[in-house]
């Protein structure tokens, strides 16, 4: 005999877990560019194509437009948050100073060997996730994340999550000059952090995650390329 759910007598609180699915389920759409960035999206396509009320829809919409993934217009009209070569170029700005110093307070507090194993632990899920590009780089991300772990600090957590996200969707626009070996990298990240060889583990922190340039074009460049080839399939 299957088991069922038990009954939800509270409306509101059934409307809110319908939200929360659907605020999931676009965002994971958002990042593996289903919808597309710069692509516009309406309150009742989406209630339609989740099968729900415009009422979770809305709540999702809500959360979505608070952490910038959806954009209104005057007219009402959503928009998917857009890539833009300045916003690459800002995002790889960013974590190269972050991760950078990151990486210095590991050694400085002596977690060499604590944070050899964390990082560790997300190769290998890289590791088993190489027949899907997506996760592949979702482990990735949570490699980067781990690494600013180290400053014990909420408030950096917080602007950092996001910025993983979105380099996920970057990665994602890259998957055509991106091989899936970055875990090769990384695994000589984790044994130099374990040897306690800064100048290494920052030698292949740098080569495989700071670099700018891919085949000879910037990054920006090859994500606005293939950014615009997908819409030019769309339409």
């Amino acid at each position: 005999m299957s088991q069922s759910m038990p009954p939800n007598y509270d409306e509101r609180n059934r409307e809110e877990s319908i939200s929360a699915r659907v605020y999931r389920e676009i965002k994971n759409k958002i990042l593996q560019l289903d919808y597309l960035p710069g692509s516009y999206l309406t309150e009742a396509r989406l209630a339609e194509e989740y099968g729900v009320s415009r009422m979770p829809v809305r709540i999702a919409i809500q959360k979505l437009s608070s952490e910038g993934w959806l954009l209104s217009d005057f007219r009402r009209k959503l928009r998917v948050k857009d890539v833009t070569q300045k916003s690459v170029q800002d995002l790889f700005s960013f974590r190269e100073i972050i991760e950078t110093r990151a990486l210095q307070k590991i050694f400085e507090d002596d977690r060499t060997w604590e944070y050899s194993f964390l990082i560790e632990q997300k190769l290998l899920r890289m590791r088993a996730a190489r027949d899907n590009y997506y996760e592949y780089m979702v482990a990735d991300a949570e490699m980067h994340f781990e690494l600013i772990t180290v400053f014990d600090n909420d408030r950096i957590k917080d602007i950092y999550y996001p910025i993983c996200d979105e380099l996920v969707r970057i990665d994602l626009l890259l998957s055509e000059v991106v091989t899936r070996d970055i875990h090769i990298g990384i695994e000589k990240l984790v044994a130099a952090i374990r040897d306690k060889d800064y100048d290494t583990a920052y030698y292949y922190l740098k080569r495989d995650h700071f670099g700018t340039t891919i085949g000879g074009y910037s990054v920006a460049q090859q994500v606005e390329k293939h950014l615009a080839e997908l819409r030019a399939a769309q339409n």
